[in-house]
């Protein structure tokens, strides 16, 4: 039997907003498609609070990364990767 899968978009300070709300709606979109969900996407940033990306744009995370629950897949820009 299918199961969601725990899905975590990685936010970064001075990311590309695509970088992150690509990946978080596309998820996002695929996981209405099935029953039970494919995915539930979180967004999820090292430290609480807003983060700001590119062009004075900034986005909230759900959870703080030590506070995530467990995942099955993570996404995250090249970018975002090396400064985790």
């Amino acid at each position: 039997m299918p199961q969601t899968r725990a899905l975590a978009v990685l936010l970064f300070a001075d990311a590309e907003v695509l970088d992150f709300c690509g990946p978080f709606e596309i998820f996002s979109a695929a996981g209405r498609l099935t029953d039970p969900p494919a995915f539930h996407v979180v967004a999820v940033a090292e430290k609480a609070g807003p983060v700001p990306a590119r062009r004075r744009f900034s986005v909230n995370p759900h959870r703080r990364l030590a506070d995530c629950p467990r995942l099955t897949c993570c996404s995250s820009s090249s970018a975002g990767a090396m400064s985790l």
